[in-house]
C-alpha cells in the first residue's frame, strides 16, 4: 500500500511558524525567502495577514511590497471555508496605524486597498460612496498645491462614483488635476434605457463657461440622455450649414453606451439628408437592436427606401436588420421582374457582405446573414454567379441546418464550385440531416476518378477555415464525408500533385496535416511531390506545431530530401531549428532526420559532422 499524502498544516500551525519566522535574526531576503516557501502551504490562507503583513512593512517596504501587493487578502481561506477580516477590534488596532504608515509613505496602491478594505467593512458597500466623498473632499481641501491634489486623487481612484456636488467643488479647485478623475467616477447608465442617464447640468455649464470644451463634451458623451442628444442633434442640423463641420459635430457628441439610437438617426437624415452619411454609417454598428426592439430599424428602411438611398438601406439591413428581414429583403428582389436585371443585380451586391465583426486581441470573428434554403435556391435559380460570388458567405451550412434543396440544384447543374463550398461546410456539421447530405456528396465523390477525386478533394479541404474543427476524431465518427477526406484516401492524392500543394497551402492545419502524411508515403510519387514543394514543407521546422503534427512533417521532409538540392534546403533549416528555445519541440526526431539526410548525403556534412575515428583507441 502507497504512503497516505500528508495533511496539510492547519492555520493555527502556519501562523506559529509565521510568527517565529518575524522574530528570527534573519536577513530581509532570507526572511521573503522563507516566507514564499511558506505561502505555499495551503494553511497560510487561513492565517490573517493583520498578523504579519504590518510587520514586513515597518522592517523593510521595499523588499517585502511586491510580497505584500500579491498575498494581500480581506479573508480568509481554507478547506473551502472563508470569513471576511472585520476592520475591528483587534483588527482595526492593527490596521489603522498602517494605514496612517502607508498614507504617509505615498503608497498609492496600498493605500487604495487599505482604505476599500475600511470603507466598505464599516459602511458596506452600499454606503461606500458617501463615505468616500466626504473623505475626498476633506482631503481636497486641506490639499494645498496642484500635486498635493493629484496625490489626493490618485490614493481615492477607487471604483466609486462621484455626485454633481463633489465634482463641481473638485473641478472648481483644480480643473487640470480633477478632469480625468471626475470622468473616470462619473455614474453612467450604459443600457438601452437612456431615460436614466442624467446630464449634470451645472458641471456641464461650468466647464463651458471656463472655455473647457473637451471637458464638456466628455460629460454630454458618458451623461446625456437620448432625448438630450436628439435636441443637440436639431440644434447643429439648424446651426452648421456645412456637411464636414456637421459630421466632426457630431462625431464630438455622440453617446456613449448601448442606447436606442436610431429615431435620432432617422431625424438627422430627415432634416440634412446626404449630409448626414458619414456620421450615420459609421455608427450604424452600435444600434440596439435585438428580437424585442428594432432600435428604428423599420424606420430608417422606410426613409431610405423612399429617397432611394440604395446604399443606406442595404447597410442598415446588413448591419442592424435581423436575420429574417435580411432573407426577405433578398428574397424579393430576387423575386422582382419588374425592375431592370442591372438595378436588381446592384442592389443585391449592396446587401452582400459581413454585418458585424467582433474583435479580441488576436481573435477576430465576423457575423453574417445566412439566406434560407429557399431563398438561396431562387437566388441561385436566377443568378447563380452570385450565389458563387458575393452571396457565397451567405450560403455556408447553418447550424445544424445544411443547404439541402441548394445542393439538390447544384447537383443537377454540375455547378462543382458551389458543390465543393457547400461540402466544406456540410464537413463541419452534425446531426440526421447533415449525416445524410454528407453520405450524398461523399458517394458522388467516391465514383469519380483518381485524378478527379483528388482535384475535388483538395478544393473542399482548401475551404475549410482555419480552427474550425475544433474535435477532428468526433468530427471522424460523426460525419462520412470527413472520414472519406481525411482518412480513408491519403494515397490517391497523388493522383494530381496540385492538390497536394492546395493542401499544404490550405488554412485548416487538419488539411496540412494529410498533406504531410500524403508526402511521407512510401511511394515514388510522394518522394516527386515532396521534392517539389520543399519550399512549403520546410516551414513546418520553423512554425509552431502539435508534436504529432510535426513528426508527419518530419516524415514529408525526409520524403523531400531524396535529391540533394531539396534535402540542402531542408537540412539547413533543421539545423536552425536545433536552435529553438520550444522545450516540447522534438529534437531527438529532429537530430534523427538530420543524421538520415548527411547519410544519404555525405557532401552536405559540416566540418564537425563528418565521422570521426579514434585509430590510437581502436589500435590498442
Amino acid at each position: 500500500m502507497s504512503a497516505s499524502k500528508a495533511e496539510p498544516r492547519p492555520p493555527q500551525e502556519v501562523e506559529q511558524e509565521i510568527r517565529r519566522l518575524l522574530d528570527a535574526p534573519l536577513a530581509d531576503t532570507e526572511l521573503r525567502d522563507r516566507l514564499e516557501e511558506v505561502a505555499r502551504e495551503p494553511g497560510f490562507h487561513g492565517v490573517p495577514m493583520t498578523v504579519w503583513a504590518h510587520r514586513l512593512y515597518e522592517r523593510n517596504r521595499v523588499v517585502f511590497r511586491p510580497f505584500l501587493l500579491s498575498h494581500f487578502r480581506t479573508f480568509t481561506w481554507f478547506r473551502h471555508k472563508w470569513k471576511a477580516i472585520p476592520w475591528k477590534g483587534g483588527h482595526a488596532a492593527v490596521l489603522e496605524p498602517w494605514l496612517t504608515q502607508v498614507d504617509a509613505a505615498g503608497d498609492v496602491e496600498l493605500f487604495r486597498r487599505l482604505y476599500t478594505w475600511k470603507v466598505s467593512s464599516q459602511a458596506g458597500w452600499r454606503g461606500i460612496d458617501t463615505i468616500w466623498r466626504r473623505d475626498l473632499l476633506a482631503r481636497v481641501r486641506a490639499a494645498g498645491t496642484r500635486h498635493e491634489r493629484q496625490q489626493v486623487l490618485a490614493r481615492f481612484d477607487i471604483g466609486s462614483w462621484l455626485d454633481e456636488p463633489t465634482a463641481i467643488e473638485i473641478y472648481g479647485l483644480d480643473p487640470d488635476a480633477a478632469r480625468r478623475f471626475v470622468l473616470s467616477h462619473l455614474p453612467m447608465a450604459w443600457v438601452a434605457a437612456g431615460a436614466k442617464r442624467t446630464l449634470w447640468r451645472s458641471l456641464y455649464d461650468l466647464a463651458g463657461s471656463g472655455n473647457d470644451d473637451a471637458f464638456a463634451l466628455a460629460l454630454f458623451r458618458r451623461q446625456a440622455s437620448v432625448a438630450e442628444w436628439r435636441k443637440e442633434i436639431v440644434r447643429l442640423c439648424r446651426d452648421v450649414l456645412d456637411p464636414v463641420a456637421l459630421t466632426e459635430s457630431l462625431e464630438k457628441r455622440h453617446l456613449e453606451g448601448w442606447l436606442k439610437l436610431g429615431p435620432g438617426f432617422v431625424e438627422l437624415l430627415t432634416l440634412r439628408g446626404r449630409d448626414a452619411f458619414p456620421y450615420v454609417f459609421r455608427h450604424l454598428r452600435e444600434m440596439a437592436t435585438s428580437w424585442l426592439t428594432d432600435d428604428g430599424v423599420k424606420s430608417l428602411l422606410a426613409l431610405a427606401e423612399r429617397e432611394q438611398w440604395w446604399e443606406l438601406w442595404s447597410a442598415v439591413l446588413r448591419t442592424a436588420g435581423s436575420q429574417g428581414r435580411f432573407d426577405s429583403a433578398v428574397e424579393a428582389l430576387v423575386k422582382d421582374r419588374a425592375r431592370p436585371e442591372a438595378e436588381v443585380r446592384g442592389r443585391l451586391a449592396l446587401l452582400s457582405g459581413v454585418s458585424r465583426e467582433y474583435n479580441f486581441g488576436p481573435w477576430g470573428f465576423a457575423q453574417v446573414h445566412a439566406l434560407s434554403d429557399r431563398t438561396a435556391v431562387e437566388m441561385y435559380g436566377r443568378f447563380p454567379d452570385l450565389v458563387r460570388t458575393a452571396f457565397k458567405p451567405h450560403v455556408g451550412a447553418r447550424w445544424g441546418k445544411p443547404y439541402v434543396d441548394l445542393v439538390d440544384a447544384a447537383r443537377t447543374a454540375g455547378d462543382e464550385v458551389l458543390l465543393d463550398y457547400l461540402a466544406s461546410r456540410v464537413l463541419l456539421v452534425y446531426g440526421n440531416q447533415p449525416r445524410q447530405l454528407a453520405d450524398l456528396l461523399s458517394a458522388d465523390l467516391e465514383r469519380l476518378p483518381a485524378e478527379d477525386f483528388a482535384r475535388r478533394a483538395a478544393n473542399v479541404l482548401s475551404q475549410v477555415p482555419a480552427f474550425s474543427i475544433p474535435a477532428y476524431d468526433h468530427l471522424l465518427r460523426e460525419n462520412r464525408l470527413a472520414r472519406l477526406l481525411f482518412e480513408r484516401a491519403p494515397a490517391s492524392y497523388l493522383a494530381d500533385p496540385a492538390a497536394v500543394r492546395d493542401l499544404l497551402e490550405a488554412p485548416e492545419i487538419h488539411a496540412q496535416a494529410l498533406a504531410f502524411r500524403v508526402c511521407a508515403l512510401p511511394d515514388e510519387r510522394a518522394w516527386a511531390v515532396a521534392r517539389d514543394n520543399v519550399d512549403l514543407l520546410q516551414a513546418a521546422l520553423l512554425r509552431p506545431l502539435h508534436r504529432r503534427t510535426r513528426l508527419l512533417a518530419f516524415g514529408a521532409l525526409r520524403n523531400a530530401a531524396t535529391a540533394e538540392a531539396p534535402a540542402r534546403r531542408v537540412l539547413d533549416r533543421a539545423r536552425e531549428a536545433l536552435d529553438l528555445p520550444d522545450l516540447r519541440y522534438p529534437k531527438e526526431k529532429l537530430v534523427g532526420l538530420i543524421g538520415q539526410i548527411l547519410h544519404r548525403w555525405p557532401s552536405l556534412r559540416g566540418p564537425r559532422e563528418a565521422p570521426f575515428v579514434d585509430r590510437a583507441r581502436v589500435s590498442a
